[in-house]
């Protein structure tokens, strides 16, 4: 009985590999599971310091300011 058990495990180990579906998925119902994987467009907000649009919770790019505080310094561009 022993030899039984062994050969068991051996045969259910390998189909463990990998589910195999039992029917094709028609292209409706993959559609409609992909109804939700889309791009975002990102939320943006008005820089209050100087009035730049920026992406929410990240420093704004023009000014350098996140959340009313300075996070990076920016250098003032010389004009040519």
């Amino acid at each position: 009985m022993g030899e039984i058990n062994e050969f068991k495990v051996k045969l259910l180990n390998c189909y463990r590999i990998m589910a195999h579906p039992k029917r094709r998925q028609s292209k409706t119902r993959t559609l409609k599971r992909r109804t939700h994987d889309k791009a975002v467009a990102p939320t943006l907000a008005v820089c209050p310091n100087c009035g730049a649009y920026y992406i929410y919770h990240t420093v704004c790019p023009t000014c350098g300011y996140y959340r009313g505080k300075v996070a990076i310094k920016k250098e003032d561009e010389v004009a040519e």
